[in-house]
C-alpha cells in the first residue's frame, strides 16, 4: 500500500520547532563569547536564554501546520485506506507537546524576569 504523504510531511515538519532552538543553543555555547571579552558568563547565560526564549516563539507558528496536516491525513487514510497512520499521529503529538513545552518555558522565562 501508499503511505500517505501528508502524514510523512506532518511528522518530519514537527520536528523544525525542535531542531531550530537547539541550533540557537549550540550557536550561543560556540560563538556566544569571543575569547579575551569581558562579557560575564550570567550576561550571556540571559542573552542566550532570552534569544531561545524568542526562537521557541518564532517556531511556536510552525507547530500549528503539523497538527492541521496530521488530522486532514488521518482523514485522507481512514477514507483512502493509505498507510502512514503512525507518522501521522506522531506528527500530532509531537507538535503538540512542543507546543506545551513553549508554554511552560515561556511561563517560566516570563515569571523569573
Amino acid at each position: 500500500m501508499k503511505k500517505s504523504k501528508l502524514a510523512i510531511a506532518s511528522f518530519v515538519l514537527s520536528f523544525i520547532p525542535i531542531v531550530i532552538p537547539l541550533l540557537v543553543i549550540l550557536g550561543v555555547m560556540i560563538f556566544g563569547r569571543p575569547p579575551g571579552s569581558t562579557i560575564s558568563i550570567g550576561r550571556l547565560f540571559t542573552a542566550g536564554s532570552y534569544l531561545l526564549f524568542m526562537s521557541f516563539l518564532g517556531t511556536f507558528w510552525f507547530e500549528i501546520i503539523p497538527i492541521i496536516l496530521g488530522i486532514i491525513a488521518l482523514v485522507k487514510i481512514k477514507k483512502n485506506q493509505l498507510e502512514g497512520k503512525g507518522l501521522a499521529v506522531a506528527g500530532i503529538v509531537i507538535s503538540a507537546l512542543s507546543i506545551i513545552i513553549v508554554l511552560v518555558f515561556g511561563l517560566v522565562v516570563g515569571v523569573s524576569s
